[in-house]
């Protein structure tokens, strides 16, 4: 009897399929698929979401980035439901309730409620995801793995990048002033389609990575670690993005004032060694940080100054 039934649910749920895949088509097929069965691992499993939502996030469209971290909140909510487990609210999610009501009454207030919407539910995914991991993510070893996921998706986009620089990619009119960059050809965007955000995503992660090698006891784990950190500056370096470059230069500075201030004396001869290896386009955008003869500078001078005159009103 049991056996079947089984056979039974077997058929039927093989004629299902054949149904929607005969209304459906072959692409949508797969996408339901792939959806349904993401879906239950995440249900079964909210860290299988977690760390799928970290790998993938840069490679897929910005609409389904944004529903995988807000998603990631609501299954915590709905595992509470189901399994009746308990999520934490400590004092540390205090300030995070304050910046969350801060924004909602911003877009309420907002003179511009469509672009507000859109930022409200970016914060909102950020919020969510964070949620989510402060109560999936409990030991150092989930945390270490999640980590490790995070920096292999940042490596494979690095490496998109740097595959970019020597095959040679269309660069767009307003990322470079091209009467004072004359001789740049190439600024590598991997999969953001901008170099500025590209160097923003990996000016994010790279210190990451520097404490995790610095902080991993294991030779082999460090060298892979520390290989990765290099192909990541590479990259930032190849966006010539100058506030990627300024940005990255202060994280290096936080991290050497938490870490050991001696390292300071050790940073000095390595950064002005490194200049003296470096490709003289580089050096010449380097030295165009603050130059108002470039008319992206004067942009940026000149949103500063209306910003200033915003919050003086």
């Amino acid at each position: 009897m049991v056996k079947s039934k089984k056979i039974n649910f077997i058929l039927l749920s093989a004629v299902f399929l054949s149904l929607i895949y005969y209304f459906l088509g072959t692409k949508l097929f797969l996408a339901a698929f792939v959806g349904v069965s993401g879906l239950l691992l995440v249900i079964y499993d909210i860290k299988i979401g977690l760390f799928a939502s970290a790998f993938l996030y840069p490679f897929v469209p910005d609409a389904l980035g944004l529903i995988m971290l807000l998603s990631m909140g609501f299954f915590v909510l709905l595992r509470t439901f189901l399994y009746k487990e308990s999520f934490t609210v400590g004092e540390r999610t205090v300030p995070l309730f304050i910046f969350a009501f801060i924004i909602v009454f911003s877009t309420i207030t907002s003179i511009d409620p469509a672009g507000s919407v859109r930022d409200l539910a970016l914060n909102a995914a950020g919020i969510s995801f964070l949620f989510a991991m402060t109560n999936s993510i409990k030991t150092k070893g989930e945390l270490n793995a999640f980590i490790s996921t995070l920096l292999l998706s940042a490596l494979v986009v690095a490496l998109l990048g740097v595959v970019q620089y020597f095959t040679g990619v269309q660069m767009r009119p307003e990322w470079l002033d091209t009467e004072n960059n004359t001789d740049i050809a190439v600024r590598v965007y991997s999969v953001f389609f901008n170099p500025n955000i590209l160097a923003e995503y990996l000016v994010l992660i790279t210190p990451i990575a520097v404490g995790i090698t610095w902080y991993t006891k294991s030779m082999r784990k460090k060298f892979l670690f520390a290989a990765s950190t290099g192909i990541l500056l590479l990259c930032i370096v190849m966006t010539l993005s100058r506030g990627g470059w300024v940005g990255i230069a202060l994280a290096a500075l936080a991290f050497v004032l938490l870490v050991d201030k001696r390292l300071l004396l050790l940073g000095v001869p390595i950064i002005l060694g490194g200049l003296a290896f470096l490709p003289q386009k580089v050096l010449d955008r380097i030295t165009s940080i603050g130059s108002t003869v470039d008319s992206s500078n004067l942009y940026r001078i000149k949103i500063w100054q209306i910003t200033k005159d915003v919050i003086r009103d």
